[in-house]
């Protein structure tokens, strides 16, 4: 746009906007731009522009359905070296996942081959629509995420790691880049043990009309159906509004309340209402001591095998760095290892006895292959049920997922999308229930092994849902023997490590100590309460905090002083100091810069021997502390009105305001 264009479109705009005798009074138009001045006249947003910007185009609709099927743009380029990756990971990550999937579906009051069918579900459908080449959807262990942080943020890799995988990571495990990572440890126990409380709730109210594995069908088809509409609508950003604090609360309640509920059945001890108030649970637990059976000694036992080979491995990851890896693997597979090892025993005991003659608690028998394959029996009714529960469901689900996803791109330098993630977290979540599946999220742990283990594609996953596959049709006569204790003290082992620690509750004191608040709130609803009427009080205290802070924001008038930068003259500098702007001198060898900034002019939030000045007459510059909103709006123009008020004088319309461009 030429000068002569840009000053009649200027008056032209002047002269729609006032009254001829207002805009010859009140505003001088120049009749030429000063020199260096580059003319924009910007148009006024219509409603009409805002509308089409949701306009469906051909392309866009090809994009939208591309986006869907993310492996397409890395199926096209695989090979044989992200084969051999992909077949190696995911194998160990399948042998990982066995244990702990059984262990998680008796946690949810269901058979353990309900745990093997959502593992396989979430391995086998992944990889067609996760972004995200490090997560693993199941029933998985947490603890071994904090024992492998270390290695997780390990940065002495070298540069040349090997090609460049898929999603733009260089394919290797170590790799320079990022030294820490933001994550959230949630736990697929607790989304186990929402859906064991849902079980156990419906069928106090409804004895005898629906079975533990069609109530736990119902909800994950329900909340599959919610995640698959929230990943469509491309909603991933309402995770953001979820409160970090109510999830670190929930997640100690739930480390708890499992503990608790395992307790029993790691010690032997029978009647004791596991699914009360967690107080009740261990004043149970505590009257029933004098009841323990057989089963103590195994499952004491596991739980000290378990963190005895969990700090052997880190003590031998610190003395021989050269070996780290290896020693980091063998960790994630101590659970393995220890089922295994109690199997054995539980076989030597029981190979001569009886069938119905046990000298502890077994698993006992489970069917082979997808013998509970087939359409979901729900109905209406049944959805009225479980709805009730179903937020809290959807929120451990979303929130464990989305952070383990984010966590591992930012490690490893490339994207991920959270809608997507959600989509392929419904999908599986839908899908698992026609062959026996139920809720199912990411694992931190088990995708912290899949990713040491030289993961390159999301088609890792399906090389685990083969080891799964393999399990549910030749290993079921193993898993006959495996004792209920042992299973009960992996649980143990896996939650203790997820309750927030006293550091963090520091931290929150320091930030806030009404976060704090709502965190002791929280835990003190779930130990008496219950754990859904927890995450649902603390997010009403968090968003009642927010509301509040934002109505009773501040906001600070600024004032301009000069700040001046010393700097010690550089060696190689010729005698000339640079040019570094205004105000400029140089002294004793020394420069001194000084430049314009803007601080706050109230009382107490600036050095007072600092001379603030006010800008212009006529001009005041008012910084918002929070944002600005119909919450606050009130308290800002009251004091904005009062201080412009005492500061200005009334004018007249007959004083002349030069416009200067």
């Amino acid at each position: 746009m030429d000068e002569d264009t840009y000053i009649a479109r200027l008056k032209s705009k002047i002269l729609q906007t006032t009254t001829p005798k207002q805009s010859q009074s009140r505003f001088a138009v120049p009749e030429s731009l000063p020199s260096g001045v580059v003319p924009y006249f910007e148009e006024e947003p219509t409603a009409k522009e805002w509308l089409c910007s949701f306009r469906l185009t051909r392309q866009s609709i090809i994009n939208f359905l591309c986006s869907l099927f993310p492996c397409t743009s890395w199926l096209r380029r695989y090979n044989v070296h992200w084969l051999l990756g992909d077949a190696i990971a995911g194998l160990t990550v399948g042998f990982v996942v066995i244990p702990q999937a059984m262990a998680y579906a008796l946690l949810a009051g269901l058979s353990p081959e309900y745990g093997l069918y959502t593992s396989f579900m979430g391995a086998a459908l992944y990889w067609l629509f996760g972004t995200s080449k490090d997560v693993v959807i199941g029933l998985l262990a947490r603890s071994v995420s904090i024992n492998q942080v270390s290695y997780l943020l390990d940065t002495s890799a070298p540069s040349n790691c090997g090609p460049a995988g898929p999603t733009g990571s260089t394919g290797c495990f170590n790799r320079p880049g990022v030294k820490q990572v933001t994550y959230l440890v949630v736990g697929h126990t607790v989304g186990s043990l929402l859906v064991g409380e849902v079980i156990t709730t419906i069928q106090t109210e409804r004895p005898g009309e629906y079975t533990a594995e069609d109530i736990a069908k119902a909800l994950s088809l329900l909340s599959g159906f919610v995640l698959i509409f929230l990943g469509l609508c491309r909603l991933g950003w309402l995770i953001e509004l979820i409160p970090y604090i109510s999830v670190s609360a929930f997640v100690t309640s739930a480390s708890f309340t499992i503990i608790g509920t395992q307790l029993p059945v790691a010690l032997g001890i029978t009647g004791i209402k596991t699914r009360e108030a967690p107080y009740k649970v261990y004043i149970g637990i505590l009257k029933g001591l004098g009841r323990t059976q057989l089963d103590a000694s195994i499952g004491l036992t596991s739980i000290v095998l378990l963190y005895a080979l969990k700090n052997l491995f880190t003590h031998l990851e610190t003395r021989q760095p050269k070996r780290k890896r290896l020693w980091a693997t063998l960790s994630s597979l101590r659970m393995s290892f220890t089922i295994l090892l109690f199997t054995l025993v539980s076989w030597l005991v029981h190979r001569k006895r009886p069938r119905d003659d046990h000298a502890f608690r077994i698993v006992g028998h489970i069917d082979s292959g997808f013998t509970h394959a087939g359409v979901p029996k729900v109905s209406s009714e049944l959805f009225g049920l479980v709805a009730p529960s179903l937020p809290s469901i959807v929120i451990i689900l979303i929130v464990e997922h989305v952070a383990i996803a984010k966590a591992f791109s930012r490690q490893f330098g490339y994207e991920v999308n959270p809608s997507q993630e959600i989509l392929a977290q419904g999908s599986s979540n839908a899908l698992g229930t026609f062959v026996g599946g139920y809720a199912c999220t990411g694992s931190f742990g088990a995708s912290a092994v899949l990713a040491k283990s030289g993961v390159k594609t999301p088609l890792a996953s399906f090389f685990s849902a083969g080891i799964l596959l393999l399990a549910l049709y030749a290993l079921t006569s193993v898993f006959y023997y495996i004792p209920m204790a042992a299973l009960a003290g992996l649980i143990i082992h896996a939650v203790a490590n997820l309750m927030t620690p006293p550091s963090a509750l520091y931290r929150y004191w320091r930030l806030s100590p009404f976060e704090l608040l709502i965190w002791v709130v929280g835990v003190g609803v779930a130990m008496f309460v219950s754990l859904e009427t927890s995450i649902y009080t603390s997010v009403a205290l968090s968003f009642a905090l927010l509301l509040v802070r934002m109505a009773r924001s501040e906001g600070s008038f600024l004032g301009g002083t000069l700040v001046y930068r010393l700097a010690l003259p550089s060696k190689d500098s010729e005698s000339g100091s640079e040019d570094q702007g205004s105000n400029t001198e140089t002294r004793a060898g020394m420069q001194t810069t000084g430049r314009m900034v803007y601080l706050s002019s109230n009382p107490g939030n600036s050095i007072p021997r600092i001379h603030i000045s006010k800008p212009y007459p006529g001009i005041f510059v008012y910084r918002f502390n929070e944002a600005y909103n119909y919450v606050n709006k009130a308290r800002h123009m009251d004091r904005l009105t009062s201080y412009v008020t005492a500061n200005t004088r009334r004018t007249s319309s007959q004083d002349v305001i030069p416009l200067k461009v």
